[in-house]
């Protein structure tokens, strides 16, 4: 039996994604897929387009044959991170042979080397990389420093070099396989519709926001086009403004202590926050302000919903393959995939959670803590789903798995 992980955030599913799962299974000849998914919050710091469950399901009719949960701490870290976390995943089920990713490279050879220089040079001189940041360059910027070829450091080839050195950080057997991305996944516009390439989640997600489906149907599969046409103005979208309130009271009820403790937040930052936090006006307005030239949106996004959902660094545990992850919590599979469940059973190093029973009997003090921030986070998305628009969404274990 051969399975391939995927890690995914599907904001929303589109046909690249699609064309991923597909390519996936046929280049690695996988039995089964199954993919490691974003919760309610996404990994540039914003809530994401539509609930979590929702996205599971999307995965599934596309043509997952599992979705797992990325515990929120990772799926809301910065791409070093969000990696860990996947792996870390993966590496706990015990049977995945291989991640696949998408990258703007033609080999995932090239990424393997890059990704060896990043370890040698953290290896060889501890403050390399600090030393890049205070001379004002951004994460990025000191990672091309290092490697010597800036052209290789595109979005999703940083997180796949990433990927490649969380699993020999872990000591993880899953063999990292990237496909070649058709099109720019990072654009806000949407590609021509006799074009060959797929457009972006973030320009889907602007042409609904802005023009409603009609524009961008094509680029949604159509097995999960329906699901997204009844889920929209009720199950989704957020925003980071949405939380204006809450994470203004956040600010002030933490100003006294600063917020060092908190996941991606040093004390420069902290002090930036605490001397700007009189000029808050809103959250999009504040992560604006508080950028730099040196932290970015995304860095200042991700330190706010920290914040928000009480995300400390004390939280963040490094899987290794002899200290897995502590548990593994499964959203839904698809029906006929009992060989699936059996192997995962036999094979898994980690609690595999899928019921509500399952939760009470986890006994780990690191992963009760990982799990539970994952149930508030997602009680705190679901809260603003019913003020925003009027549905009550039944929390976590609450309703059955996905089966599909």
């Amino acid at each position: 039996m051969k399975i391939t992980g995927i890690a995914a955030e599907y904001n929303p599913l589109h046909e690249g994604h699609k064309y991923h799962l597909t390519t996936a299974r046929q280049a690695l000849g996988a039995d089964y897929i199954i993919v490691a998914l974003s919760g309610d919050f996404c990994q540039r710091g914003t809530p994401a387009f539509l609930n979590k469950m929702t996205r599971a399901q999307m995965a599934l009719l596309a043509g997952a044959d599992m979705v797992v949960e990325i515990p929120a701490v990772y799926a809301t870290s910065s791409a070093e991170g969000y990696a860990m976390g996947s792996v870390g995943v993966f590496d706990a089920l015990g049977c995945i042979d291989n991640i696949c990713f998408g990258m703007e490279s033609k080999y995932t050879e090239e990424l393997e080397v890059c990704a060896s220089k990043i370890r040698n040079a953290k290896d060889n001189a501890k403050d390399t990389m600090n030393s890049y940041f205070k001379s004002g360059k951004s994460y990025a910027g000191a990672l091309s420093e290092i490697i010597g070829d800036e052209n290789v450091l595109t979005p999703n080839n940083i997180l796949g070099i990433e990927y490649i050195n969380a699993i020999f950080q872990i000591g993880s057997n899953v063999k990292p396989f990237g496909i070649t991305r058709l099109g720019d996944y990072s654009s806000e516009s949407l590609v021509p519709q006799d074009s060959s390439n797929y457009s972006s989640a973030s320009a889907i997600r602007k042409s609904i926001e802005d023009d409603g489906f009609d524009c961008c149907l094509n680029e949604i599969p159509k097995e999960t086009r329906d699901l997204l046409m009844e889920s929209y103005g009720k199950l989704g979208p957020l925003f980071v403004n949405d939380f204006s309130d809450e994470l203004k009271y956040k600010l002030i009820t933490c100003s006294v202590d600063g917020y060092e403790d908190y996941l991606g937040i040093d004390r420069s930052l902290s002090d930036r926050i605490s001397n700007l936090l009189s000029e808050y006006e809103s959250y999009e307005q504040f992560i604006e302000l508080v950028k730099t030239r040196n932290l970015t949106y995304s860095h200042v996004a991700r330190a706010f919903l920290h914040i928000l959902l009480n995300i400390r660094k004390n939280s963040y545990i490094i899987p290794s393959s002899k200290k897995p992850l502590p548990y593994v919590h499964v959203l839904g599979f698809r029906k006929g995939s009992e060989a699936l469940l059996k192997e995962i059973k036999a094979a898994s190093k980690s609690k595999v959670i899928y019921t509500a029973e399952d939760f009470k009997s986890l006994e780990d003090v690191e992963g009760l803590n990982l799990l539970n921030i994952d149930l508030i986070s997602s009680k705190i998305y679901n809260s603003k789903l019913q003020k925003k628009y009027g549905v009550t969404v039944k929390p976590d274990f609450a309703t059955p798995v996905l089966k599909i």
